[in-house]
């Protein structure tokens, strides 16, 4: 948030806000869209059922070493803390 000058009386003014608060004059233009909204487009596409399962069969295969490493992590964080716990005493009493 910066503080810009009025047009017309040259007060301190928020570049949020829509209009002088001392004499009234707009000061951005209500139509344009602001930082914080912005407009978001969702388009539409045209893709036949046979490429759309190609696609998904696709996505589905790309998960699939994601899902063999985060698994492997867990394992090994399993493992470590799973040992140290146990030499330390904690979980198991």
């Amino acid at each position: 948030m910066a503080l810009i000058s009025c047009p017309e009386c040259t007060h301190q003014v928020s570049d949020f806000a829509s209009s002088c608060p001392s004499c009234g004059c707009p000061i951005r233009d209500s139509s344009k869209p602001s930082a914080s909204s912005t407009a978001v487009v969702v388009s539409d596409f045209d893709m036949s059922f046979g490429k759309m399962v190609s696609f998904m069969v696709k996505a589905a295969i790309a998960v699939i070493p994601a899902v063999i490493i985060l698994f492997l992590i867990l394992f090994a964080l399993g493992m470590v803390f799973g040992v140290w716990g146990s030499m330390l005493g904690v979980g198991n009493t």
